[in-house]
């Protein structure tokens, strides 16, 4: 799942994902404007606790 602030950039980013092979990519198409706008949506903030992966 990718998605940016209105979508659009995402697009871009899935678009590219797909060309590199991976192929079960979804795109949040109202991404963070729609879900940010959420009176109750849950946001993290701060430093994520978690181990970052690999690369």
């Amino acid at each position: 799942m990718v998605y940016c602030y209105v979508g659009v950039r995402a697009s871009m980013t899935a678009e590219l994902l797909a060309r590199l092979g991976f192929h079960s990519v979804r795109v949040y198409q109202a991404s963070w404007f729609e879900y940010g706008n959420q009176p109750d949506a849950v946001v993290e903030t701060g430093l994520n606790s978690g181990t970052d992966p690999e690369l």
